[in-house]
């Protein structure tokens, strides 16, 4: 069983961290810091679902099923953000993935804090939509 976002990219939130671009999603704390106790630099390891861009509505098929690391961000408030690992960036800015123009879609099934892998709703399907 896994999570399943579906949001807007984001660009510059704001919040530079020293592995994560400045690219990503938000998501509401409720949903991941909270019921599973993270912080800020915990890797979260992701699936590309789908993403589409808003304009043409063109699929970036060749990013279906890519592995990507995604670094929380603890957010103000309600909440957090999820950006992009540094490294894995280039994958999507080499499709022409752009910021404001697409809605992406992780399946997320695990998050790493610290050495631990911790697996995250192995009980069942949580799916949020932006």
């Amino acid at each position: 069983m896994v999570l399943i976002i579906n949001e807007a990219l984001l660009r510059d939130i704001g919040i530079t961290w020293g592995i994560a671009s400045k690219l990503g999603i938000s998501i509401e704390k409720r949903i991941l810091s909270i019921p599973y106790d993270l912080v800020s630099g915990n890797i979260v390891n992701a699936e590309i679902m789908n993403i589409e861009n808003i304009k043409d509505e063109k699929e970036f098929v060749g990013l279906k099923g890519e592995k990507i690391k995604l670094v929380l961000i603890k957010g103000t408030v309600s909440k957090d953000y999820l950006l992009i690992h540094k490294d894995d960036w280039p994958k999507l800015r080499d499709y022409g993935v752009l910021a404001d123009e697409v809605i992406i879609s992780f399946k997320i099934d695990e998050v790493l804090k610290g050495s631990e892998s911790m697996k995250i709703y192995s009980k069942g399907n949580v799916e949020v939509n932006g």
